[in-house]
């Protein structure tokens, strides 16, 4: 009767050692929860610079520079695809919610809080003929000259205001660049990459491809939705500064510009911690 009186004492007390050891775990976990609420990080898919490959894993440089940055900030995170439009109504009405790679525009600037540049792109006016210098505004180029542009695209729209004449509605940018490529229209109002991505598609060389026109320069961001807690923001901000200082950085983005230019024919390169979508000039 002793023994079993000393055996129950004895699973009391270690019961209530373990229940402690418990709650204290808890209390830890807690601890780590307050300090970096969960976040949702979303991605458009947009291969080859997001992709889901045959394992079912998010790959591609803006992916790997996104979990650089999360890992620099102590946070782990699950990455989630979804259409942009679906992003977009979530990062509008949730708070924590992590986007990339979302373009900058003067219409989002105040709907997000912008952390860090990923990659920038040029959109502007392609041509096979260039001049020896390129023009500062669409109404300097020859508007008599035909343009292809995507029917209902900002690009249709500015073509028909500065009062283009012979503007070709396309049906998507891979036509457009065959027809630039055969010399069925003149010029191409695209980006930079795309004529790259949809040359590589076409499995043609379009090293004569000249810009005639910088419209603009695009930058897309590692992004937070407003209501964000202010700990989350400035942990996020701090990362991303201290790991686009780091060697692991530029290895990353070093290792994925020589994939894309040996697999894909992709040309860009690295400028001020933004990987830049067209060749160095």
């Amino acid at each position: 009767m002793a023994v079993a009186v000393i055996n129950t004492r004895h699973n009391s007390v270690a019961a209530n050692i373990s229940c402690w050891f418990c709650c204290l775990l808890l209390f830890c976990v807690w601890q780590v929860n307050a300090e970096h609420p969960d976040l949702w990080v979303l991605t458009n898919l947009e291969p080859p610079f997001s992709l889901q490959n045959e394992r079912g894993q998010f790959e591609g440089i803006v992916v790997d520079i996104a979990n650089g940055v999360l890992q620099e900030a102590n946070i782990e995170q699950q990455i989630l695809a979804a259409p942009w439009e679906r992003i977009l109504k979530e990062a509008s009405s949730k708070a924590n919610v992590m986007i990339f790679a979302l373009a900058r525009t003067p219409e989002r600037e105040e709907q997000f809080h912008w952390i860090t540049p990923l990659t920038s792109m040029i959109v502007g006016v392609f041509s096979l003929e260039a001049p020896h210098e390129q023009a500062e505004q669409l109404s300097e180029l020859d508007l008599t000259q035909s343009f292809g542009v995507l029917d209902g695209d900002f690009r249709h729209s500015l073509l028909i205001q500065t009062g283009a004449s012979n503007i070709v509605v396309l049906g998507n940018w891979t036509q457009g660049t065959e027809m630039l490529l055969n010399g069925d229209i003149r010029n191409l109002f695209m980006s930079s990459i795309g004529i790259q991505l949809t040359c590589q598609v076409l499995q043609r060389d379009c090293k004569h491809v000249k810009r005639v026109l910088t419209y603009k320069q695009v930058t897309s961001y590692l992004a937070l939705s407003k209501g964000t807690d202010g700990e989350t923001i400035t942990a996020l901000t701090q990362a991303a500064k201290r790991y686009k200082h780091s060697p692991e950085y530029k290895q990353t983005v070093d290792k994925w510009i020589s994939k894309y230019e040996q697999v894909d024919g992709l040309s860009m390169h690295l400028q001020d911690g933004v990987v830049n979508l067209w060749p160095h000039d």
